[in-house]
């Protein structure tokens, strides 16, 4: 899977409901940047023009259009992928989401 992620230019997730999915942030953490619907959690990963770009669900014609502008730019998919592997490092590592999550049920378990 990794080798596929990173032999491509982008990531492409169009789903109608989705929290802040797993695909994404591998995607992401493989320097892709990504083109997801702006539903339910992903808006809290991909910020829009920054990793990638938010479309809203249901619009081809804007799903085109923001793959069409990361296709047209090298620069641009560079850095939304720089962007989005800087993104998952800082916010989203696996060890400080076990140590958060830790953290709360030894808050909850206190009360």
């Amino acid at each position: 899977m990794v080798g596929r992620l990173q032999a491509a230019d982008a990531f492409l997730l169009t789903s109608l409901s989705e929290g802040i999915s797993n695909a994404v942030l591998e995607a992401m953490a493989c320097g892709l940047p990504v083109v997801t619907t702006d539903v339910d959690g992903l808006p809290e990963a991909v910020g829009d023009g920054v990793e990638g770009f938010l479309v809203p669900p249901r619009d081809p014609a804007a799903t085109a259009d923001a793959l069409a502008r990361l296709a047209a730019s090298p620069e641009l998919r560079q850095r939304m992928g720089q962007a989005g592997r800087h993104r998952v490092l800082a916010d989203f590592r696996l060890d400080d989401q076990a140590d958060a999550f830790a953290g709360l049920f030894r808050k909850v378990a206190a009360t």
